[in-house]
């Protein structure tokens, strides 16, 4: 009896540490990513960033935390660029991004000012064209944060 407990107590205290170790894997993998972010000057090295942050979501599929990230660097990526084309294509990846953090996460602040940004990065695009259509966005997220 006495083994047996020593044996389930050990498998516990292991099973802590290997689960810490995971946790502790994605934060530093989390503080390069977010350092590659707040550094990034262009948009190739913003992509790089979010290839990164992407490549975390991947593996840490509970979490909403990269997939907001990588929302993040989309949306200022199309804000970087000058094509409207492209920054259209770079907002509809930040949109999916942001949609996927909305699912792991609902009604989060966070997201919801992440929604009104993306759609203030719409209006930028052509305001007169297309603010009935995400103005109402923008106003709806911002007041429901």
């Amino acid at each position: 009896m006495k083994k047996s407990i020593l044996v389930s107590l050990f498998l516990i205290i292991c099973s802590f540490y290997s689960k810490a170790g995971e946790d502790s894997k994605f934060v530093k993998a989390m503080e390069s990513a977010l350092t590659a972010v707040h550094s990034s000057k262009t948009v190739e090295e913003m992509q790089q960033a979010a290839n990164q942050l992407e490549r975390i979501a991947t593996a840490e599929t509970k979490e909403w935390l990269p997939v907001y990230w990588a929302s993040y660097c989309y949306l200022n990526m199309a804000f970087m660029e000058k094509e409207t084309v492209r920054k259209d294509q770079l907002l509809d990846q930040a949109d999916k991004f942001l949609q996927k953090a909305e699912t792991l996460q609902p009604n989060n602040d966070e997201l919801l000012v992440m929604k009104a940004y993306i759609a203030q990065g719409r209006i930028s695009i052509d305001g007169q064209a297309r603010f009935q259509e995400y103005g109402l966005v923008f106003s709806e997220a911002l007041a429901k944060a």
